[in-house]
């Protein structure tokens, strides 16, 4: 869809393309891909009430997006 092509077919390769495209082709910097690939657990509200607000929002968007 984006030109990667999968040639060994393993989770290891997607995550590869998966960073390249956030990080390279959409310009997010390091610590909004690894927020991204690896989001929080949000099981518990107070969870989220933890986090700085600015930060919250800003993983409340890529949970809504990606």
């Amino acid at each position: 869809m984006f030109g990667y092509k999968c040639s060994l077919l393993t989770d290891t390769e997607v995550i590869t393309y998966i960073f390249d495209w956030l990080n390279r082709k959409q310009k997010l910097p390091l610590e909004d891909v690894a927020s991204i690939i690896a989001a929080p657990f949000w099981s518990k509200i107070d969870e989220i009430e933890r986090i700085d607000p600015e930060k919250a929002e800003k993983l409340r968007y890529f949970r809504k997006m990606m």
